[in-house]
């Protein structure tokens, strides 16, 4: 089961069998130059997305594998803390797997 979320500032996108929703978070997650400068609230916002989705539900016996697209803020492309704030947010919202995608390629 593969759940694509793309990131943007202050807001993300989840498409999962075959639906597409937006989610803002309460809280800016965003700074002016990070695309994630509130973990806390990033990582709320997108488990909260995740929930909302039913990826967790009684039917889904296994964990997913999430696909993480930051979509703005990208400019020099990802240092190794923003690909690992990305990589944390995943694992912590309870995939087993978690792919950071930046212009189609895994990084």
């Amino acid at each position: 089961m593969d759940i694509n979320a793309e990131i943007y500032i202050n807001k993300i996108v989840i498409s999962f069998n075959g639906e597409t929703r937006t989610f803002t978070s309460r809280k800016p997650f965003s700074s002016v130059r990070l695309l994630v400068g509130d973990f806390v609230e990033a990582h709320r916002c997108l488990r909260q997305a995740l929930k909302e989705m039913n990826v967790f539900s009684i039917f889904n016996f296994r964990n997913p594998k999430l696909r993480i697209h930051p979509k703005e803020l990208l400019e020099g492309g990802l240092s190794e803390i923003e690909k690992r704030v990305l990589l944390e947010m995943g694992y912590g919202a309870g995939a087993k797997k978690v792919d950071v995608v930046v212009n189609g390629k895994a990084v």
